[in-house]
């Protein structure tokens, strides 16, 4: 796998290993992508980091608040445009509907 030792046992300060798992996922996400788009609380951090490595723009998939517009994509427009996303243990599928239902084309899943 990605994964050296269990994501979440990934140290934030171990650069060299946040490095190596960036690219392990931003080489599995191909060449079509436009944005990459995380979790919000799970997989959010490693999106945008992947995102960077690609140099593409990220975005984040969140409940819909109560108020305002209630979105549940925020940063980068996702709309018709072609997306991978990065989760840590999600329902894939109820994930995928919520995108498709924002008219965005999700390319791939990648699960860690």
């Amino acid at each position: 796998g990605v994964f050296s030792q269990q994501p979440g046992s990934c140290g934030m300060d171990d650069v060299v290993e946040r490095r190596r798992i960036t690219k392990a996922i931003a080489q599995r996400c191909g060449k079509r992508v436009e944005v990459i788009v995380g979790i919000a609380g799970t997989s959010m951090v490693w999106a945008c980091w992947v995102a960077d490595f690609l140099a593409l723009p990220a975005a984040y998939l969140r409940a819909p608040k109560e108020y305002g517009q209630k979105r549940i994509i925020e940063g980068a427009m996702t709309k018709g445009r072609r997306v991978v996303v990065i989760v840590q243990g999600q329902d894939v599928n109820e994930l995928v509907s919520q995108l498709a239902a924002k008219s965005v084309k999700v390319l791939d899943v990648n699960t860690f």
